[in-house]
């Protein structure tokens, strides 16, 4: 016998494999041994668990899976009630559809690690706590997803919440997030036991992630978000407070993200973009509930950077402690003396913190005001002649306070405000 056919031994009373089952060269179909009253099966050498093989055996406890095996099918363990024990080989590079599904696994299996995987892998399976392995970077769509005994989360190296990941798991009141940088659409939906959460490395909530948890009161969505899609908060009638830290620019929200139905929470942000984000057109409907936020400085040496529109590349002159987009704020540089600083924007701040700079600040303001304040500039051969130079066919003004200018100060279309300093 080469291969056997789908359902073959499908609702039978088999309770123990066929000898010969595992004899190489013999290919299975999908549900061979659905239903069946197995209890435990030794497959340690096949390659591949089809699709639904063992679904629905409510008697199997336990499966021995080996070094040779590839891929683990849709259905492969599902609504097998008792099963609870099973290690994931490493060479294991594919899990389908609902193969593990609500099966009597108490936790995530041993040897569990970033492969394809498919979708409600572990959906209504009575986990009570779950830490996700280290390295596995994603949480599939649906893979916890009415998982109503969950209670803690700990997600670990996870850096992308698939969608649906954890919805309707009604009791998870402790979800650690501490590298996770985007949240799918209704990733903790109707998550109702859930009080607070901190996503300190989060760059994108996606539309309603946390929709319909009713009992959550504080969100910290830390210092690198950008992104808030719509209604990601929405039908919370506890919500007390957002933290938004980003201090390098306003984040974008489509439409809204919660809604009118209760009250608004209280947000705070960085205090240097309290009036951006009132008098953004995104947020003006929450421009009452905004409240300061001052923000510690930390450097984080970068190279190079985008702000704005994206098109215009921002150089750091050493490293970047805030940065805030052409719709305003307060622009923080380190500053020293090998690199050119190109800024758009309205508004801003350059603080040089006591460094020198000898080459020209290309200073594209058009229409408002950067203050530049606490260092030296110096004429050098190659900057504009040996002049400190702004650069030329921009309106806006430069401030200086407590500059120190060596040589000539030299513009074309700038207008200059010198508030104190040596010139």
């Amino acid at each position: 016998i080469a291969s056997i056919g789908s359902y073959c031994f499908a609702s039978s009373g088999l309770t123990s494999l066929p000898s010969g089952i595992n004899r190489t060269g013999i290919t299975l179909s999908d549900h061979v041994f659905a239903s069946t009253k197995l209890t435990a099966v030794d497959i340690s050498n096949w390659t591949t668990v089809p699709n639904g093989t063992f679904s629905e055996c409510t008697s199997l406890i336990s499966a021995t899976l080996g070094s040779s095996l590839t891929s683990i099918e849709q259905y492969a363990f599902s609504s097998c009630s008792l099963f609870s024990s099973v290690t994931i080989p490493a060479s294991v590079v594919t899990m389908g559809n609902y193969c593990f599904a609500n099966t009597a696994s108490a936790d995530i299996p041993a040897g569990l690690h970033d492969c394809s995987m498919g979708e409600h892998i572990f959906e209504g399976t009575p986990m009570t706590s779950i830490t996700m392995p280290a390295g596995m970077t994603t949480v599939p769509n649906y893979m916890f997803g009415g998982c109503s005994s969950l209670t803690t989360v700990n997600l670990n190296d996870v850096t992308t919440v698939g969608r649906l990941a954890f919805t309707s798991c009604t009791l998870i009141s402790s979800v650690s997030a501490p590298n996770v940088v985007t949240v799918n659409q209704d990733a903790f939906y109707r998550n109702y036991a859930l009080v607070s959460i901190e996503l300190p490395s989060v760059v994108t909530v996606k539309s309603d992630a946390f929709r319909e948890c009713s009992h959550l009161e504080t969100v910290d969505l830390g210092s690198h978000i950008t992104t808030l899609g719509q209604d990601c908060f929405h039908d919370i009638p506890t919500l007390q407070a957002i933290y938004i830290r980003n201090g390098a620019a306003i984040v974008s929200l489509t439409t809204r993200f919660t809604n009118s139905s209760y009250p608004y929470p209280s947000i705070y942000v960085p205090q240097a973009l309290l009036d951006s984000y009132k008098g953004n057109a995104a947020w003006r409907q929450y421009k009452d509930y905004f409240v300061g936020l001052d923000i510690p400085v930390t450097v984080t040496p970068i190279t190079s950077m985008q702000l704005g529109d994206g098109s215009t590349p921002y150089y750091s002159i050493e490293g970047v402690v805030n940065a805030f987009n052409e719709n305003g704020g307060t622009l923080t540089f380190l500053a020293n003396n090998t690199s050119e600083l190109t800024f758009s924007g309205t508004s801003g701040i350059i603080d040089m913190n006591g460094y020198t700079q000898n080459k020209v600040f290309w200073m594209q303001n058009d229409s408002g005001s950067i203050t530049i304040r606490n260092g030296t500039f110096t004429q050098t051969s190659d900057c504009f002649d040996g002049k400190t130079g702004f650069n030329d066919g921009y309106g806006g003004t430069v401030i200086l306070e407590n500059m120190t200018v060596k040589g000539t100060l030299w513009t074309d279309s700038h207008s200059f405000v010198i508030r104190s300093g040596d010139y």
